[in-house]
């Protein structure tokens, strides 16, 4: 798995089930971003805007995660694993906050983090409701998913259950769909949805001239121009639980 070449990581650790890379910049806000399968912060056509986001704000700090086997951040050990990284990091750099990050895998990841340790914010797109099938049938990377079930962190409830602000933003296509419509109404949880639009839904708001200022504004939770900005984009809002 390689590291992405524009971002000036700190290797952590690294083995076969794990990647852990920093970026410390002074800022007090921890950002934890989890990568999605192909081992980068997002794909290729995305990658320059997600990095200038990411860094842009300099009160961001970032702990990286790779999932090198592609278990979804969700099989034993590897919560417990990340959430002691994202603890002691948060104590080096004496944290006030602490926001988790990512698309696809990565957003998955991201809503995990959230049940095993306390979060300021999670913002995730194009997550699953589930990685396994017999929660939810996905003929997705079925391949890389079946030697893992059954999954230790089966589906994104709990997660959402703890975070007290949570970002979900999905494409409506015929295989994210099925996810949207499993995931819960929770106070704190704003769910954005784009009619028609593909799995990765960072392309369409990067096309939309909306995503770097979007993610800057997720992390810093600020709901109002997240609102206007995916406004811009065509997005609409969700009905959550108040």
């Amino acid at each position: 798995m390689s590291t992405d070449i524009r971002l000036p990581l700190e290797p952590v650790e690294i083995d076969d089930r794990l990647s852990v890379h920093r970026l410390r910049t002074g800022g007090d806000r921890l950002v934890a971003v989890f990568k999605p399968v192909h081992g980068e912060i997002s794909g290729p056509k995305t990658r320059g805007a997600f990095i200038k986001a990411l860094t842009a704000d300099p009160r961001n700090s970032l702990i990286v995660f790779g999932d090198p086997q592609n278990s979804w951040f969700a099989k034993a050990p590897l919560p417990d694993r990340i959430a002691g990284h994202v603890r002691a990091e948060a104590a080096a750099i004496g944290a006030t906050e602490i926001v988790s990050f990512g698309s696809s895998m990565g957003g998955y990841g991201a809503i995990m983090l959230a049940a095993h340790m306390p979060l300021d914010g999670v913002v995730a797109f194009s997550p699953r409701y589930s990685p396994d099938d017999a929660v939810l049938p996905d003929p997705r990377r079925v391949e890389m998913r079946a030697p893992h079930a059954p999954f230790d962190v089966p589906t994104v409830e709990p997660g959402l259950a703890a975070s007290p602000f949570t970002l979900v933003i999905h494409g409506l296509n015929e295989f994210d769909t099925p996810h949207v419509e499993r995931f819960p109404s929770l106070p704190g949880m704003h769910h954005y949805l784009i009619r028609n639009a593909p799995h990765n839904i960072a392309r369409r708001l990067m096309r939309k001239g909306v995503l770097e200022d979007l993610i800057a504004a997720a992390l810093k939770r600020d709901i109002s121009d997240v609102d206007a900005l995916l406004e811009t984009a065509r997005a609409r809002r969700r009905e959550m639980a108040s």
